[in-house]
């Protein structure tokens, strides 16, 4: 949510979510974020959102272990969420097929990027600069994370 407000420019959000404890609350601020415009977040949300979870990956270690721990395809499994996640819950019978997902699973995707990346911090440290500093500049900027499927 803060790099939703620093892509839109939005000092007040910005400090507001900076110093909330509260995830829900965070959340909340985020979506009242000034001056959205969707087709820029849409450009640059999953670059945006692997910045911030590679930081988390990186810190926490049980967390970066568990990470490395998986293969194959990552999903959210939410029913209720088409965009960052699959649009089904875990026990509909389609979850198991990505072609018959109803949602475009765009933590998945990230989550897969940082996995492949987590094993050269100096290539996802330099690959954050240029996120942030697109982000910043509103830069049109490729999407530095790779759709992965492995």
């Amino acid at each position: 949510m803060a790099a939703k407000a620093l892509l839109f420019s939005d000092q007040e959000s910005l400090q507001a979510i900076m110093i909330s404890t509260n995830p829900k609350d965070q959340k909340a601020l985020g979506r009242k974020v000034k001056g959205f415009n969707k087709a820029l977040w849409d450009l640059h949300a999953r670059n945006l959102v692997y910045a911030g979870c590679s930081h988390k990956f990186e810190q926490n270690i049980p967390l970066r272990e568990y990470l490395l721990a998986t293969n194959g395809i990552l999903a959210e499994s939410s029913p209720y969420d088409t965009v960052w996640g699959i649009g089904l819950a875990t026990d509909d019978p389609h979850a198991q097929d990505p072609a018959q997902w109803k949602g475009t699973n765009w933590l998945g995707q990230v989550l897969m990027c940082i996995r492949k990346d987590i094993r050269t911090p100096e290539f996802m440290a330099e690959k954050r600069k240029l996120i942030l500093h697109a982000a910043k500049h509103k830069l049109p900027l490729p999407e530095i994370f790779q759709q992965v499927r492995s």
